[in-house]
């Protein structure tokens, strides 16, 4: 397409205006995870590690400590006032915008790139998660850099650093949440499916997989001093497991802490046990656990509210509280209007023969980030982690009505993927 670079360069203006729009408009008052993710990184930034409070015994991992960190090196560099986090979410929040594009255009061309790029610079949740503290918008980030990385490799022969540097994003992506461990195995199967060969993806997995434990080991050598135990990332598995599978939680979404978990000598010890109790309630309660699978699914995709529930100190203080319900208004309308053509372009491509990696990348990421959630945690801000993915297939459904003509009928631009796989 002529003047994609410009047009992308457009589309890029705009979410930059719309998010420094937001940042000037909405004053930043971390509550909840956002108030944990400052503390830690205030406390990283002044040499006391990640702990509760400086000077004292209290190290953590109950947080994965990757956002933090990254908002510790902001205070190091713009100084301890939330400019260096908003300049940070910032530049993630308009690198998620290109990535997408980019990853949009290896897959398909560069009309659904473009819009792409569109939908993700124009939803409301993307531009309210700039002034929050939080890991989303960097696990995604990370993510979408190491998906762009492993396509490149299908025409590369620098098979063995294309590798390298997947495995290292997916270890700082891993930092900032640990659902990214898997994801060296999702992409191993679609490139098992891809050559049919079993040579070069178990060669790719295991420098993948290397390289991830090197990253990772440092931290996981603090945790096993802190707490005497083999921690790799963090010590919340084994609660959010438990949150979302107990009897006194139905829905399986979040919920303090019993208080028989509160008095364990460490964080391991108390997420173990927690994830021991919850294993033995599903394997008591398998019909329970099924039904409960099918109401997290609809918790985490009914609503997508989460970023002005974090920004809600802000917004009231400067608005009142009216300006609450328009802005989760907004925000849920796009999110339904993105699943209904995110799924509408996937039922697309099945129809039209799509069987290869522009079709089951997507697929694949949105169906795992989907539901890992619906077995341990439910809440809206866990389908953040899908949205680049489903913003790809409904680029789709957008292009053939805006361009029409199916989106796969056209090569893409520099043959960055495989169109279909061979039977």
């Amino acid at each position: 397409m002529k003047n994609y670079r410009l047009c992308l360069l457009l589309i890029l203006a705009v979410a930059l205006v719309l998010r420094l729009a937001w940042m000037i408009a909405v004053p930043v008052d971390p509550v909840s995870d956002s108030f944990a993710y400052m503390t830690f990184a205030t406390h990283i930034s002044q040499g006391h590690g990640m702990t509760w409070e400086p000077g004292m015994d209290r190290p953590t991992a109950y947080w994965p400590v990757g956002a933090a960190a990254l908002y510790a090196l902001s205070y190091m560099v713009l100084g301890s006032e939330h400019l260096g986090p908003l300049v940070l979410n910032l530049m993630a929040s308009m690198g998620c915008v290109w990535l997408t594009g980019e990853l949009a255009r290896h897959l398909y061309d560069s009309r659904t790139a473009l819009t792409a790029a569109a939908i993700m610079a124009f939803m409301p949740s993307q531009i309210y998660f700039t002034t929050i503290y939080a890991s989303e918008i960097f696990f995604n980030l990370a993510v979408l850099a190491a998906v762009l990385l492993w396509i490149h490799q299908g025409t590369q022969h620098a098979v063995l650093w294309g590798a390298i540097w997947t495995g290292t994003l997916l270890a700082v992506a891993a930092y900032i949440r640990p659902t990214a461990l898997l994801i060296p195995f999702l992409l191993t199967g679609l490139r098992l499916l891809e050559t049919r060969r079993w040579g070069r993806p178990t060669t790719e997995l295991a420098v993948m997989i290397t390289i991830m434990i090197v990253f990772i080991a440092p931290w996981s050598y603090r945790n096993h001093v802190a707490f005497d135990s083999f921690v790799p990332i963090s010590t919340n598995g084994g609660a959010n497991l438990w949150m979302g599978n107990n009897p006194s939680n139905p829905g399986g979404g979040y919920m303090p802490l019993s208080e028989d978990l509160k008095s364990f000598r460490n964080e391991a010890e108390r997420d173990r046990r927690a994830k021991e109790i919850a294993l033995k309630y599903i394997k008591d309660e398998p019909i329970e656990f099924v039904f409960r699978f099918g109401r997290k699914l609809r918790a985490t995709h009914e609503r997508d509210t989460i970023g002005v529930v974090w920004n809600e100190p802000g917004l009231v203080g400067a608005y009142g509280s009216w300006a609450l319900t328009p802005l989760k208004f907004a925000s849920t309308v796009y999110w339904y209007g993105l699943m209904t053509v995110g799924a509408t372009g996937a039922v697309m491509m099945l129809r039209s023969g799509g069987r290869g990696i522009s079709l089951l990348l997507p697929g694949t990421l949105i169906v795992y980030f989907t539901f890992v959630h619906a077995v341990i945690v439910a809440q809206d801000r866990y389908h953040y982690a899908a949205i680049p993915y489903l913003a790809l297939f409904g680029a789709v459904t957008l292009t053939s009505i805006l361009w029409t003509g199916l989106v796969n009928e056209h090569p893409p631009d520099r043959g960055g993927a495989t169109e279909s796989l061979q039977p």
